[in-house]
């Protein structure tokens, strides 16, 4: 009796869950993005462009990712948000479990967001322990040049799961990087595992 009591207790308590989730999702993929206009070179104090990125793809290419999944039952609502450092603070802030997909330009000491008016906010990788709550963060994934280094921050921060490159050399390809992304994704949704 007490067994089936509890049993009840259990699906009343996810009926209402499901009925709070109106999407009735199994997940949401926030994505931050930065493209900042231009930057100042602090011993130069001249202005310096960044090149674009092409974020209108990469977005269009993550949901399609999670399009593919739904058709196995799988529903994951796909965000963007703009990576200014507010931004970031409040998403680590919030409860729930996360992935988050950071996409931008990077250095090996620090990732370019944005202020919020085009001007670009370096974030040194040392500084990103103190906006995380890792315990709200399943994944992380750091779309970015020389995001190795930034993975590392957020792998000892806590953070379970951290997908990053390497990058010191050529040009990082930003249509390669959306494509994996795509197939990495796609197969996350559909639980399938790395191995």
């Amino acid at each position: 009796v007490a067994a089936s009591q509890r049993f009840l207790e259990l699906t009343n308590a996810s009926q209402k869950v499901a009925k709070t989730n109106k999407d009735n999702l199994d997940g949401v993929l926030t994505i931050f993005q930065s493209a900042p206009l231009s930057y100042v070179n602090p011993e130069t104090h001249r202005q310096h462009f960044f090149p674009l990125l092409d974020f209108a793809h990469e977005v269009q290419v993550l949901k399609k990712a999670m399009k593919d999944a739904r058709r196995i039952g799988k529903r994951v609502r796909v965000e963007t948000e703009i990576a200014t450092v507010d931004r970031l603070s409040a998403f680590f802030a919030q409860g729930g479990r996360k992935i988050l997909h950071l996409s931008c330009h990077g250095h090996p000491d620090y990732l370019v967001l944005e202020t919020g008016f085009g001007s670009a906010h370096p974030l040194p990788v040392k500084d990103l322990k103190r906006f995380l709550s890792p315990a709200n963060l399943d994944l992380v994934f750091v779309s970015a040049c020389h995001s190795r280094s930034a993975g590392e921050a957020f792998l000892q921060a806590g953070v379970k799961h951290v997908v990053c490159c390497r990058q010191d050399t050529a040009t990082f390809r930003d249509e390669a990087a959306a494509e994996f992304a795509r197939h990495f994704y796609r197969a996350l949704a559909c639980q399938k595992t790395l191995k």
